[in-house]
């Protein structure tokens, strides 16, 4: 099997992936460089109000001032004066070297802003720099509530409908019309088609229709359509497969968009107000390493009480909460978790069935049916070669001893010569099926390939599964155990995902444990631990490295693990809780001046 050609096409891909990110980082340097030196300049760049989605746009650097414009409807806000909160250096949706902002404007709802690190550090200094209130004509609300997000779905709306509308016109064809039998007038092999005539009410019709190389003068059952296309036919079997298929990858992406907008949707009564509160009336310097450290006789609950502010600021405005699941996460094993978990056991499977369908079923008409044998010609078709070791699969066309002319394809481990004579076994009740006689005859050895692929696949999901049932059980283990008491402040991870930092209440000095959290949380959890450094939460399990954490905020109920807990190194927790000063240090440059920026830490 020839691994070159893949390889060089996942090294191109690299490749191109890095020329990209390299010229997006000098483009953005360069317009830093001449904003430095005076000279308007914009960059792309998304913006969204609270937890709505990133609407496409850019921004524009004048001065001292930032604007962002949207690209569609032109709506313009001024991000002059907003308060550089938090950062997301790894978001989910964006291009390797994208960050997402979190900016805090005096009595406007919290700002995202998602654009590539170096542009992004540009607005941070800028921000910094900036003194004075925003402009005053710059709107409360760029952007639509989330009660109307299903607005954006138009597209899903005109796909689905299209799909259905084809659907139900194929429908109206083949139901306002007539199963008859027809019969083969000509055959083109090489497309799998067939001319057919048939008589309806006196009137003789004539089409083209999919077959499976009948001779001519067989009879076919075909659907003939209603009008106004009653000239035409279809195959049954390849219509029922076809039209649903086409139907359904055209309605898919539409369809997945709907329901994902409807489970999103709230009606104006229902929208939630934000659960968390940014400490926006004050500034908080920048945190340090030493100030993690706790101070001499400094209490775990006294620790968590000073960071709690800083890790409030890393928390989004909805605190991973959705009010129609008050509850939170049922289960430790997320729906879109279970999909991508199983998605490379399905590729796989579905890779197998595309290659080696044909050989067990084909082997399996032949093995179950009556056969004969009969004397044929390779036809000058292309062969379909198989990969690797897989057999080929050449068409060949043989008489039968009634006479009749047919075509079928065999598999083989050597390609023969177009013209060759061959011998054939073939399905005497389905003669479109048929194996060579003799030793280069590789059906069987296809058949045993393609049932292995379809087992290893099975078996592949399988393990998957298991995994996940493991993971529940374990988690509902730990759940069983008795609680102990905790301490702990709530924070997000580099993707914006939920981490509890937790330690024990009694043990000095105290230590952080991180576990990351199922998402949506339940309701008032963010609340809780941000405005209470007293709550009573509680940890089933051990609080450390590798071990699953189940945690109980009293009243409230259960923080599922997505994983196992972590302890953090110093610059790992300083990124947790002051995302917002690491980043600024980056933007500042390596030697803390306004030049030209360094390295982030991610």
């Amino acid at each position: 099997m020839d691994l070159l050609s893949p390889l060089l096409t996942v090294l191109a891909a690299a490749v191109l992936g890095l020329v990209i990110g390299g010229v997006r980082m000098v483009r953005a340097r360069r317009r830093r460089g001449r904003l430095h030196d005076g000279a308007a300049v914009a960059c792309r760049a998304r913006l969204a109000v609270g937890s709505a989605p990133l609407r496409s746009g850019r921004l524009h650097f004048s001065g001292a001032r930032a604007t962002w414009r949207e690209r569609r409807d032109r709506t313009e806000i001024d991000l002059t004066g907003a308060r550089f909160v938090s950062v997301l250096t790894d978001p989910r949706g964006g291009f390797g070297d994208d960050v997402e902002l979190r900016l805090s404007h005096p009595g406007r709802t919290p700002l995202r802003v998602a654009l590539q690190q170096d542009d992004a550090a540009t607005l941070v200094t800028l921000l910094a720099a900036a003194d004075g209130p925003p402009a005053p004509e710059a709107p409360e609300t760029p952007v639509a509530p989330v009660g109307h997000r299903w607005q954006r779905s138009r597209w899903a709306m005109a796909t689905t409908a299209l799909a259905a509308a084809w659907v139900l016109a194929w429908t109206y064809l083949v139901l306002g019309g007539e199963t008859v039998t027809a019969t083969v007038t000509g055959a083109d092999p090489e497309y799998d088609s067939c001319d057919v005539s048939w008589t309806r009410e006196g009137e003789t019709h004539e089409s083209e229709v999919d077959c499976d190389g009948e001779p001519a003068g067989a009879a076919l059952a075909v659907w003939a359509m209603a009008p106004p296309f009653t000239d035409a036919a279809v195959d049954p079997e390849m219509t029922v497969i076809m039209v649903p298929l086409l139907g359904g990858l055209f309605a898919a992406p539409g369809a997945w968009r709907l329901v994902r907008d409807r489970r999103r949707r709230l009606r104006p009564d229902e929208a939630p107000g934000p659960v968390v509160h940014l400490p926006v009336d004050r500034e908080l310097p920048a945190l340090s390493e030493d100030e993690l450290v706790p101070a001499r006789e400094e209490q775990p609950s006294s620790l968590v009480a000073r960071l709690t502010p800083y890790a409030l600021r890393q928390v989004p405005e909805n605190g991973w909460e959705e009010p129609r699941r008050p509850l939170g996460a049922g289960s430790p094993v997320a729906a879109h978790h279970v999909g991508l978990r199983l998605l490379g056991p399905v590729v796989a499977l579905l890779l197998v069935l595309a290659i080696t369908t044909p050989w067990p079923y084909r082997w399996y008409v032949l093995a179950s049916g009556t056969t004969g044998t009969a004397t044929g010609t390779v036809t000058d078709d292309a062969p379909v070669e198989g990969p690797g070791p897989l057999p080929d699969d050449v068409l060949v066309r043989y008489l039968t001893p009634g006479g009749s002319v047919h075509l079928a394809d065999v598999a083989t481990g050597r390609l023969p010569e177009p013209g060759e004579t061959v011998t054939v076994q073939y399905a005497v009740d389905d003669p479109g099926w048929a194996r060579l006689v003799g030793r280069d005859d590789r059906l069987g050895w296809g058949a045993v390939a393609g049932v292995a692929g379809v087992l290893l696949a099975a078996a592949w999901a399988g393990l998957r599964c298991r995994q996940m049932v493991t993971r529940v059980r374990a988690v509902r283990r730990i759940h069983s155990q008795p609680p102990r008491p905790a301490v702990g402040l709530l924070t997000a991870d580099a993707q914006g995902d939920p981490i509890a930092l937790v330690c024990d209440p009694v043990v000095s000095p105290a230590r952080f444990v991180a576990v990351p959290l199922m998402t949506p949380l339940p309701q008032g959890t963010a609340a809780a631990l941000a405005g209470e450094p007293e709550v009573a939460l509680t940890a089933h399990g051990r609080l450390a490295d590798g071990e699953l954490v189940v945690l109980e905020v009293a009243g409230r109920g259960a923080l599922l693990p997505v994983g196992p807990a972590s302890v953090p190194d110093a610059s790992s927790l300083l990124l947790l809780l002051d995302s917002a000063g690491s980043f600024a240090r980056f933007a500042a440059g390596p030697d803390g001046d306004d030049g030209e920026a360094g390295e982030p830490v991610r």
